[in-house]
């Protein structure tokens, strides 16, 4: 009798080319914008039921728009990264990722935040599974780290002196200078002058968008909390100087984020100050060396 052969098909596993380290940190930067996300604020304008008998709610249009936006923006991202975070890019990490989108059935932003809190798990699940992932890349590869040539970080501010001295404090116990403006000696220059010199020889910045001002658009008739126009001015020059990724933008609750910048991560002042850990990892993934076991 004549025995068949079993033939047994090898599993492919596709392997990180970038060191764990790096991907670990990009996830986590990924799984933070998400979280940023579901705190996202859209104006219910009325409810309804739909096709199952299920309450759903519909939103201002323009509000909805806009989260869509950014919720696309930051998937195409995450499915980006896992392209080009491995040797495969069609790998089964992505299609995992992919496969937590659902078809929106009535309620756009609700059920999409659903899909944002299952793309948060697949990437968390990942983290932990990190250490069973295979890697092409070489730890003993002698890589050039990024070299930080100042310990200074610029805190752009507005008129909330409490709000100032905290993250002030904080920068202090991390070991690093924090640098405020109208802390540092005049020399006889102007304003603008005294920015400039200040701010030629940081490398990181963090903003405080407090509620400082009040303004409206022409055809709104309610008034919004914003910071300070300098504060704006300032956002926008390091970002120019530094790139997005060396600048720490920290948003009072209320307060109206700047029009026309999407892209743009705001992190939230809350109350528990789980800023903190959010900007020492900023800090870190910018080359300072910090340690959250400082605050």
């Amino acid at each position: 009798m004549v025995q068949k052969k079993t033939i047994q098909t090898a599993i492919t596993t596709s392997k990180l080319i970038i060191s764990k380290e790096e991907f670990k940190t990009q996830i986590n930067d990924r799984i933070d914008k998400g979280k940023t996300l579901l705190d996202y604020s859209v104006k219910v304008v009325s409810t309804s039921i739909d096709s199952r008998r299920k309450p759903y709610a519909k939103y201002d249009e323009t509000e909805q728009q806009n989260f869509i936006s950014e919720y696309n923006k930051w998937k195409q991202f995450n499915i980006e990264l896992l392209k080009r975070s491995f040797d495969f890019a069609d790998n089964e990490y992505l299609k995992e990722y992919e496969k937590a989108e659902y078809s929106v059935w009535s309620d756009w932003v609700k059920e999409r935040k659903q899909d944002i809190q299952r793309q948060i798990t697949i990437f968390e699940s990942i983290i932990e599974r990190l250490p069973l992932i295979p890697t092409n890349f070489d730890d003993k590869i002698v890589v050039t780290e990024k070299k930080i040539s100042t310990n200074k970080i610029f805190i752009v501010h507005g008129h909330n002196n409490e709000i100032k001295q905290i993250v002030a404090r904080t920068i202090s116990k991390l070991k690093l200078e924090p640098i405020i403006l109208h802390e540092q000696i005049e020399q006889g220059k102007t304003i603008i002058e005294k920015f400039e010199k200040n701010s030629s020889d940081v490398n990181f910045a963090i903003i405080l968008l407090t509620a400082d001002d009040e303004g409206k658009a022409k055809n709104e008739t309610d008034f919004k909390t914003r910071a300070r126009q300098n504060v704006v001015f300032e956002m926008g020059y390091f970002i120019g100087k530094l790139g997005r990724e060396r600048v720490f933008l920290l948003l009072e609750d209320g307060v109206d984020k700047p029009g026309d910048l999407d892209g743009i991560v705001y992190i939230p002042i809350d109350k528990t100050e789980g800023w903190k850990l959010k900007l020492v990892r900023e800090l870190k993934a910018a080359g300072y060396i910090v340690t959250a076991d400082d605050l």
